[in-house]
C-alpha cells in the first residue's frame, strides 16, 4: 500500500512492535490474548503450540511484547496500601554430587545472567467500588544488590 503524500510504503503494523514481521495480524492478537490471559506468564514454547508456529517467531514476539510493556509504564507514585514481591529468574542450579556443588553466595560463583524482577501493585481503595490492584508497576534488577530496592524506589518515585 501506498500513502498518496509521502510515496512511502506502509502497512498497519509500521510504528509498531509488530513491525517487519511476516505474521497475519490475527496471529499477533491471538498473541496478546494468550499472553495477557496468561496468570503467571507463558512460555514461548507453549504458545507456540497454541498459535501454530515456530518458537524462534514465538520467541521474538514475546520479547517484544515484555519490552513494550516495561517502555510504555508511567511515571506516577503509587499511593496507599502497596504490596511488593520479587523473585530471581536465571538462578544456577546445583550440582548433583555434594562435591561437584560450589558456594553460590560467593560473587565469584554467580550466574552473570540472573536477574531480580520486583513487582509493586496499588491496592484498591476501601472506599472505591474496585476489588484487588489498580495500578501494577515491574522492575528487573540486574545481579543481586541490597540497595537496588531502594534505589528504584527513589528513582521511579514509587511512594510517596
Amino acid at each position: 500500500m501506498q500513502g498518496a503524500g509521502c510515496r512511502k510504503q506502509y502497512t498497519v503494523t509500521s510504528g509498531t512492535l509488530f513491525a517487519n514481521h511476516k505474521l497475519e495480524l490475527r496471529t499477533y492478537l491471538m498473541a496478546i490474548i494468550i499472553f495477557a490471559n496468561a496468570v503467571k506468564g507463558i512460555s514461548a514454547s507453549q504458545m507456540s503450540r497454541a498459535l501454530g508456529v515456530q518458537y524462534k517467531t514465538v520467541f521474538v514476539l514475546v520479547h517484544k511484547l515484555r519490552a513494550a510493556l516495561m517502555d510504555n509504564q508511567d511515571d506516577t507514585k503509587l499511593e496507599g496500601v502497596v504490596e511488593m514481591d520479587g523473585c530471581y529468574i536465571g538462578k544456577t542450579k546445583p550440582a548433583n554430587k555434594k562435591v561437584d556443588r560450589v558456594d553460590l553466595r560467593l560473587a565469584s560463583n554467580a550466574n552473570p545472567n540472573k536477574r531480580c524482577i520486583i513487582v509493586a501493585r496499588q491496592r484498591a481503595d476501601e472506599n472505591s467500588n474496585m476489588v484487588g490492584a489498580t495500578v501494577t508497576k515491574t522492575f528487573i534488577i540486574k545481579g543481586e544488590y541490597p540497595n537496588a530496592i531502594n534505589k528504584i524506589a527513589t528513582n521511579h518515585m514509587l511512594f510517596y
